[in-house]
């Protein structure tokens, strides 16, 4: 078997990219501890791939003067005077890179909302980070088929870099590399109050993307404060991010638009169980092998398997327990003859007393607890 594992899972190899689920950063540039006003999140981009998530969303920006192209969430200051916080593109880009450079069994995806036309000037600056183009994955043909992870981690291509809001027209590839988004992705509406969020009503519907080839499903997993002026929510994303609500909101989108969604985006990353769900809904896509039982999907380990020190009995009254055939309790084979009518009540008589003893034990234990 191979040792090989694909974001973290060996059942993720074969899987093209657009078949399994990532957990994304929404606004991943915008935390508290890269000192953002209003931040999206409370900790930084490179503390999100440690965690786990590997869509990472940003926005660049001109923001003049001395500032020039930056990563910020549409404007770098208001009116020119208060500092809302922004981000050095080159600065972030290295350290995605470093990322891949140390997990070589990973695929990063980045959204890159543009703004202020500064499209070439990203791409001119990912161009000059050593080695980084080289590992960019460019697909301009939507009718063509994905590739798979494996297929990606083998050629070296772990970087995928998807652009809109461009609105500078140009035809695919604009840049070396880079992926025009919604050629590709369809999403679900980024603006809805938190009570319309779980209404899939409203939010299992197509947003942008709609004559996309849909090989992803963004689903926009975030509510901000709402009117008059919608700011990110720390409130909301502690109950977006449950797993039992993106588990309820993404098996009601799955079945209204007949697509599983493959990134799941979010604000305040680290609050939740985003990265647990996301890698739940990998695990079952495990193909099962002709035993009826899932493949590994990470590597093996060494440590023993435990052994139970008590099995409760949980039949019914007269309800015979089901025993394996031909096993005994230690996984050995058992004789096919019979043992004998003595032999049958000795070991009912044992069974009696063993079921007595524990019960005792469980009455004396419930006495001492309490």
């Amino acid at each position: 078997m191979s040792s090989l594992l694909c974001n973290g899972f060996a059942s993720n190899c074969d899987l093209r990219v657009n078949e399994i689920m990532f957990a994304g950063v929404h606004n991943a540039m915008s935390s508290e501890a890269d000192g953002f006003i209003a931040a999206n999140n409370l900790k930084s981009l490179e503390d999100a791939l440690d965690a786990g998530f590997r869509v990472i969303d940003l926005e660049s920006c001109d923001c003049g003067d001395s500032l020039g192209l930056q990563l910020c969430h549409r404007e770098c200051n208001l009116g020119g005077y208060v500092d809302i916080g922004h981000r050095d593109v080159g600065e972030a880009f290295t350290h995605i890179k470093l990322f891949l450079d140390d997990n070589p069994g990973e695929v990063v995806i980045v959204s890159l909302q543009v703004n202020d036309d500064t499209l070439g000037g990203v791409h001119s600056v990912v161009s000059n980070i050593d080695g980084l183009i080289s590992m960019l994955y460019s697909h301009p043909d939507p009718n063509k088929e994905w590739p798979t992870m494996r297929e990606l981690i083998d050629s070296g291509k772990r970087l995928m870099i998807m652009h809109h809001t461009q609105s500078t027209p140009c035809t695919e590839p604009c840049y070396e590399g880079f992926i025009t988004m919604f050629n590709h992705v369809f999403d679900t509406p980024w603006y809805l109050e938190r009570e319309d969020l779980l209404d899939s009503d409203q939010s299992c519907v197509i947003a942008r993307g709609a004559g996309s080839s849909r090989a992803f499903l963004v689903s926009n997993h975030f509510s901000g404060t709402g009117p008059p002026i919608s700011l990110p929510s720390l409130e909301n994303a502690i109950v977006l991010n449950e797993k039992s609500v993106l588990e309820n909101r993404h098996e009601a989108c799955e079945e209204k638009l007949g697509k599983r969604p493959n990134i799941i985006m979010v604000d305040f990353w680290s609050k939740g169980d985003v990265v647990a769900f996301v890698e739940e809904s990998n695990r079952a896509l495990a193909p099962v092998d002709p035993r009826g039982t899932s493949e590994p999907t990470s590597a093996p380990t060494d440590e023993p398997t435990p052994v139970p020190t008590a099995i409760p009995d949980t039949t019914a009254p007269n309800t015979p327990i089901p025993i394996n055939p031909g096993k005994n309790g230690d996984g050995t084979q058992t004789s096919t003859q019979s043992t004998g009518a003595g032999s049958s009540y000795f070991i009912a008589a044992v069974a009696k007393c063993l079921l007595l003893a524990a019960s005792v034990a469980l009455v004396f234990e419930s006495s001492w607890l309490h």
